[in-house]
Formats: structure tokens, sequence, C-alpha cells
């Protein structure tokens, strides 16, 4: 069981609850099949198809590379992937895999701690290699060497919290401690690396392993990373989102920003401090707001524009941080809004991110166009030796597998249930002792999710049943006696003497509900069943895509199905001219390269309700 550990500072008196996470969900039905061969297909077999991304480390010095300079980033992102893997699984070859990577590093670490690719003269605020910038054409760029090592330090700092392996955890104190040594020690800021929305995450690291270790001087640095965001260049999070600006508005509005966002949740975790919680939510409540997509995506062109239907690319790393931010947000705020909004991700954006051979990533997941694979888009990323190395096929597998970070957790309030499927979840209630939970569904082609509890001795506790926002009639049973209340958009909350045996049916609404959309897309209407986007695919549909236009009225009298091995649903519907129609699943679409749209022409569509008023329109539309 792994806990989140907090400490009292600043005269702060009230003590935060502690987070368990579970320790595992095996998933089963459709979308446990893609994530199981995502598994084997990609996880199993990265360092036999990429042996140069080592040769790159280990030769650092005396032949210095021509790499982009975010190749440092590639083992870290990959880690975390395989740690969050196994977890879900268990997976022996998964585990093989991850233990081969972090010994690969160890043998890579300098003596100095240092993790990353570059020569010494150029460590972590050296300009690029020269052939690099001939060679993409930039006339100047800084390195992302502390970005690199962030993500190194946050892959071995999940994979031991995924394996209880020490020396990952030992490997990833070394890097932070040479990182310390070069900045705080040398009297050095750490603006000084440039590239600011990349190389001041590193404060989420420092913070992280002051939760691990209880040493103050992490603290210290991650507090004066935080500091210097308020400095000309460095992008001003902290401050501006307590006044209440928008993220698309600020300074420094690129997608990896969140990453450095997310020290303000475990600074929160460590002080107390309400501005540090404050500013987080602030920035987390602007991005769904303005710059969350249809499909739970975030970002246009790699930033936040303050639109969410500008139809520009939605990168994969893009909507990954997005999700991270997003679970750090949910387990402080128990607000189960922020569980909707990473289902909506998960099950759109980040599976849609997948392609048809379940191994390559797609830098781009368009709201309407073609999904191209990252190997295909990224290829100027990548080196001889080391063909599957770009940012998105890096960082893809995490995507898919942070399902394990908010499915369930349990603190001092209680157990908060998030993921509904088919599934069984191992997990822990509030006081420490083992719990299962089984859901028999076919969730989300249909809302009936019954789920069974198995508990190694009766405990009384709160457990918080997640009712998503769409659904506006929802029915809930315990052991077959109806529960009153139930309200849409909020936790069920029932506290009770549970044992094992003890069966809940829940029975959510999946009428459709729709997102009428302004800008690049007024007069087109998004249209959901249950948390899953619908799309009109060009190869399944068997019509001009962007022509069809359809009736609000045969939306909603829809003939859904389980799809096939590569579609999850499908829904038969008759279009304005008579035509029976298969609209897919949104993550179902384009997994060949064929056209589609999930901006419809619905005629009867409900208005458009703009963002400053009430917010996001899916929780409000139906």
């Amino acid at each position: 069981m792994r806990v989140y550990t907090t400490a009292a500072h600043g005269g702060h008196t009230e003590r935060l609850p502690n987070i368990s996470q579970i320790d595992s969900i095996k998933i089963a039905g459709y979308l446990g099949d893609r994530l199981k061969n995502n598994e084997a297909v990609w996880l199993h077999h990265v360092w036999e198809n990429n042996p140069a991304l080592f040769e790159v480390f280990r030769e650092r010095d005396a032949h210095p590379r021509c790499i982009v300079p975010w190749f440092g980033e590639y083992p870290g992102k990959i880690l975390t992937g395989m740690a969050l893997t196994y977890r879900m699984s268990g997976d022996s070859e998964t585990l093989r895999a991850g233990r081969e990577l972090v010994e690969r590093l160890k043998a890579l670490q300098g003596d100095d701690g240092y993790l990353g690719p570059h020569p010494k003269e150029r460590r972590f605020n050296g300009p690029m290699h020269e052939d690099t910038m001939a060679v993409f054409q930039w006339e100047h760029a800084m390195l992302w060497d502390v970005w690199g090592h962030y993500h190194c330090i946050y892959g071995l700092h999940q994979w031991y919290a995924a394996t209880g392996d020490t020396a990952a955890l030992d490997i990833a104190i070394k890097a932070a401690d040479s990182v310390y040594a070069y900045f705080i020690a040398g009297d050095r800021p750490f603006s000084s690396a440039g590239e600011t929305e990349m190389n001041l995450t590193i404060g989420h690291a420092f913070a992280l392993l002051y939760r691990e270790t209880g040493r103050q001087a992490y603290l210290t640095a991650a507090e004066s990373v935080v500091a210097e965001w308020s400095k000309e260049g460095c992008g001003n999070w902290f401050q501006d989102a307590l006044a209440g600006k928008d993220f698309y508005a600020m300074e420094k509005k690129r997608w990896e920003a969140l990453h450095g966002v997310m020290t303000l949740a475990e600074l929160y975790r460590a002080t107390g401090r309400t501005e540090y919680y404050t500013a987080l939510e602030n920035i987390w409540r602007s991005i769904v707001r303005t710059d969350r997509h249809n499909d739970g995506g975030f970002s246009s062109s790699e930033g936040a524009v303050g639109d969410p239907y500008r139809l520009e690319p939605i990168e994969t790393c893009c909507t990954v941080a997005w999700m991270a931010l997003s679970t750090d947000y949910l387990k402080l705020s128990h607000m189960s809004c922020a569980a909707d909004e990473l289902e909506l991700s998960f099950f759109n954006a980040a599976l849609g991110s997948l392609t048809q051979n379940d191994y390559i990533f797609t830098y781009d997941v368009p709201m309407n166009g073609q999904r191209i694979g990252a190997d295909v888009t990224l290829r100027w990323q990548t080196i001889e030796g080391a063909r599957d190395m770009n940012c998105c096929q890096a960082n893809g597998s995490r995507g898919l597998s942070q399902v394990v970070e908010w499915a369930a957790f349990s603190d001092e309030t209680g157990l908060y249930l998030n993921f509904y499927g088919p599934c069984a979840i191992a997990a822990h209630t509030p006081s420490g002792r083992r719990i299962r939970l089984t859901e028999e569904t076919a969730y989300p082609l249909d809302g009936a999710v019954t789920i069974t509890l198995e508990l190694d001795e009766p405990e009384t506790f709160p457990l918080h049943i997640r009712i998503p926002c769409w659904s506006a009639a929802t029915a809930l049973s315990v052991n077959g006696v109806v529960q009153t209340g139930v309200r849409s958009g909020l936790y069920y909350t029932m506290e009770r003497a549970w044992k094992s045996g003890d069966v809940l049916f829940l029975s959510l609404d999946m009428s459709p509900h729709y997102w009428t959309g302004g800008g690049a897309v007024s007069g087109r209407t998004s249209v959901y069943h249950g948390p899953l986007l619908l799309a009109l695919d060009t190869g399944a549909s068997g019509t001009d895509v962007d022509a069809c236009v359809f009736e609000r009225q045969a939306l909603d009298n829809r003939v859904v199905e389980s799809g096939d091995k590569d579609h999850w649903l499908t829904a038969a519907v008759k279009n304005t001219a008579g035509e029976t129609v298969r609209l897919l699943d949104f993550a179902s679409c384009g997994r060949d390269g064929s056209w589609y749209i999930s901006w419809l022409n619905v005629r009867d569509a409900p208005a458009a309700i703009p963002a400053e008023h009430g917010g996001n329109p899916i929780w409000n539309n139906r």
C-alpha cells in the first residue's frame, strides 16, 4: 500500500488526509484487451527495438550526438508508463523491462548524479549542440536538460512506488542532488537553465522527494523554484492564478508548464498553505472552462489559447499532462467532476491516441481530421537505432495507465470509487485493510453497473460513489435497498458497516447529451453516449461525413451496439436523407488513417452556452 505522507509547517494546524492508492485494477472487455495488447507489443520490446537510446547517454562526453533538446526525457517517460502499467497488470514481462531500464540508468549515471545525454560543458544550462541547431534550423535554444532530469526522477520514483525497488529511489535521489548541487549549492537561479516552461518543472520532482524522504533541502528547493516563477520570463503561474487570471492569458501557457503547476499540489500537502491549493484549483478550472476540447484533450498547437473550438493539433503529451494535473486536483479537492474529466480524457483522447496496431501512438488526436502515427509526424525527432524515440510515443502508455491513479483511492474521509467498467480493483479501506471491488457491467455501452465488495472483515467507513455529471436520472441500491438523494455531478456517500458480499447496483442515465460549439465549429454539435464522444468515420459511415445532417430526435433514438475488436461502440442513426449511418465511439475513429469528424451537423441541438456562463457546457447541456 502506497501512502502519501504529510507534514505540518508554517503554523498550519489542520492535518491534511493521507491518500492510499489502489494496488491494481484488472480491466476486462474491449478496453482491457487494448491495454494488454499495448503493454505486450510496445512496452515489452521497447529496449530491443531502440538500442541507441542508451548509446546517446553512454557516449555523451566522448561522442556528443545531434539530438533534440528534450532527448533526455525519453527514459523517464517510458519508465513512468511501465510503472503505472505494472501496477495495473502485475505482468512479469513489464517488470523485467522496467528493471532493465532502471539497471541501465544506474550504469549510465555519472559519479556526480548526472542523468542526461549531454557532455559536461553543456549540462543544465548550456546551448544546444551546433549540429542540432543546424539540422533543425534553430538559431538558438537552450537545452531541456533539467526537464529531462525531471522526467527521469519522476519515472524512477513511480517505479519505486510500484515495485518497492530502492535502487530506483536511490538513483532518483542522486539525480536530484546533482541538480540541487548545480543550482542551489552553486548559487545559480533555476531560470538560468532557460526554457522555463520545461526546466522549472524540476520543483515537482523536489517536492515529491520531500514527501518520500522528509529532507528539508528538497522542500526548500521546491519552494525556491516556485518563487522564481515570479521573475520575468518565468511564467508567474502562482501569483497570476491567485489573481484569477486564466491560464491561457498567462505569460507562459505551453503544456509543459502543467507538470510544474503540479508542484503546487505537493507543496499544499507539505505545508498546508491554502494559497497553493487555490492557485492549483484556479488553473485547473480555467483549463476546463477555456481549453479542454470535446474529447477531453488539452491544448491547441501545444498550448492554451482560451478557445476549446480551435481545430489545431491536440498533442498526446499535452493531454497526458492534463490528466496528471487532474489526478492531483481530484485527490485534493474530492470533486467528482475532476473524475468525470479524467474519464472523458481517458476514454476518448488518450485511447484515441493509440492507433490500429496498438503499438504506435499519435502526436495529434484532432477533433476533426486524421490520426497519423507519431512515427511519421515526429520522425524528425528520432535517430538511427532509436526508431520510437519521440515525445508522444515515449509518453503514450502513461496516458493509458494513469487510470490506476484515479480509478479509486482512500483517505481519512473514506473510499472513493471513480472508474466504471468490467474490472476488479484491489484497494484499501481508510483504516488500511484490504478491499476488493468487482464490477460486472457492459459500461460504457449501457449504464448498469453491479459492484460487489470483498473485505477481510466487516468495517464501517464512508464509501463515496461517483455520480457522473451527465447522468440526469441515476438509481443506486445497496443489497436491494434503493438509496435516496442521488444527484448528478457529486459523490453519493454511504457510511455503514460494510461486509463481504455487499452488492451495489448503479443505473446511470445513458441518454445522449450535447455540446453545441462556437468559433471554428459554430453550428456544429458534439454528441455523447455517457462518457463516450460519438463521431462519424468515413470508413464506417458510408456517407459524406461533412454533409451528413441529423435530427436530434433521431440521435435520441439511436440503436447502440457493442463493436468488434476494432470498435468499442456503434450507434445506428438515420440521417435526414433517410440513410442509416453508423456513429462510432471517438477513440475507434481514424485508427486506420480514415477521415472523421466529432462536430456533427445536428438540427434542434441545444443552444450553445458561453463558457463564461455556467462553465463547461458538457456539465450543463442535456
